[in-house]
């Protein structure tokens, strides 16, 4: 039915963007390297041991943001945990600009990380939304539709990197580049809260 169509397109979206919005950092990772160079407080120590400590944190902060998540989406539903989730996380993503040292890097790292959370709200949703006969291939396709959001931020960040190197030093440039996926974990928040629904019959 149109209704079931629109439901499981809702859970592909949902899939997808908190993957993107956790990859940005790996897609510039590179180019921030680089660019730490030029930002003589933020190469106090090693880059490549700033950044590795940095992917520890996120994956840290997104075990421990996933058994919390569980808890509210039992609690007071998925659109609530994922919506709110989104919105809370996009702050932590607009502080990567004014990180000036490594540990605060790795502290918004990992808080940025806690979007990953979101992947139990998705699993959530196609597990109640969908019977036990396509369950299997509902968070199947969802889930690999989500992955590619990696693929898709590895695409583009670098080219959004570039673009405001144009304009600005390398070193204020990668602190810009992530004001476009903390406004754009804004909109998605909304619009899982505005438009999103729990269950098949209703919200929670």
């Amino acid at each position: 039915s149109s209704a079931a169509s629109d439901v499981y397109k809702r859970q592909v979206l949902n899939r997808c963007a908190p993957i993107f919005f956790v990859f940005i950092l790996l897609s510039i990772s590179s180019e921030q390297g680089r660019a730490q160079a030029a930002d003589k407080n933020l190469t106090e120590g090693s880059p490549k041991q700033e950044l590795s400590g940095a992917a520890i944190a996120s994956v840290t902060g997104a075990i421990f943001s996933r058994i919390a998540l569980g808890v509210v989406c039992d609690s007071f539903g998925p659109r609530y945990g994922h919506g709110v989730l989104q919105l809370l996380t996009s702050t932590a993503t607009f502080c990567m600009a004014a990180v000036d040292d490594s540990a605060g890097f790795i502290v918004v790292r990992m808080f940025i990380g806690f979007s990953l959370a979101t992947f139990v709200s998705c699993q959530f949703w196609c597990s109640v939304m969908f019977n036990v006969k396509i369950v299997g291939t509902a968070n199947a396709v969802a889930g690999g539709w989500g992955n590619a959001g990696a693929g898709f931020t590895h695409l583009i960040m670098p080219y959004i990197y570039e673009g405001m190197t144009k304009s600005q030093p390398a070193f204020i440039a990668w602190r810009c580049a992530f004001f476009i996926p903390a406004f754009a974990q804004i909109l998605i928040g909304l619009a899982i809260l505005l438009f999103g629904q729990d269950l098949p019959d209703g919200n929670y």
